[in-house]
């Protein structure tokens, strides 16, 4: 979030796109004693280069070096958070560990909160519909969260922190979708170039994603 802050985001999410797998990667070898597998490696970096290419945006805006060195310290703490949780799901179960990874962002989160600057920000900065919109988001995020260290509890970290791409490729055909079938509702405007872009980051996601499926 300080990177965002200091730098646009489409210039700045290729960045821990790019990062996260192969940090995870590192971790994994060095900690877990896993690399990948011969046959994974090509999938794996055409997910990556995928990944970056989907979220890549050409608007000409310039990168901060403190806002790089932001996305890249938060990549390193993803990736190595998701290597401990594969050590946490090996040792104590998958449900017990997960139960274990939520009460322990429950604490890190009220630790947070205490802080008397936070709290009045909070009181603050409080729109409409707080409320539904925040248990909406959790309700979601929640289920994602379950699934997806489901997954790591299963196979290769590395591999599924590439596999983010799958989720920029949803994104895209959504509002390519909807953009064509319901302008009114959502009008998302792709110059050739950045259409040809998507196009080639998703064939790149979805060709890997075969490979994978096919070993």
């Amino acid at each position: 979030f300080s990177a965002l802050a200091s730098s646009d985001a489409s210039a700045i999410m290729p960045v821990l796109e790019g990062w996260l797998p192969i940090a995870t990667l590192i971790f994994s070898a060095g900690i877990l004693g896993t690399g990948l597998p011969g046959t994974h490696i090509v999938p794996f970096v055409l997910l990556v280069v995928g990944t970056v290419i989907l979220a890549h945006e050409s608007n000409g805006k310039s990168v901060s070096r403190t806002s790089v060195g932001y996305m890249l310290g938060a990549a390193g703490c993803f990736a190595l958070s998701n290597v401990l949780a594969k050590m946490l799901f090996a040792d104590a179960g998958f449900i017990t560990g997960f139960v274990l990874m939520k009460i322990g962002a429950a604490c890190a989160a009220a630790i947070f909160v205490m802080a008397p600057a936070v709290r009045r920000r909070l009181a603050v900065h409080r729109p409409k519909h707080a409320g539904a919109i925040f248990m909406t988001n959790r309700i979601l995020a929640s289920v994602g969260s379950l699934a997806f260290y489901y997954a790591i509890s299963l196979g290769n970290p590395a591999v599924l922190d590439a596999m983010r791409g799958i989720a920029l490729v949803t994104v895209f055909c959504i509002a390519l979708g909807a953009s064509v079938a319901a302008p009114k509702l959502l009008r998302e405007r792709f110059d050739q170039k950045s259409l040809v872009q998507k196009v080639a980051g998703t064939l790149l996601v979805i060709g890997a994603i075969g490979m994978l499926y096919a070993l």
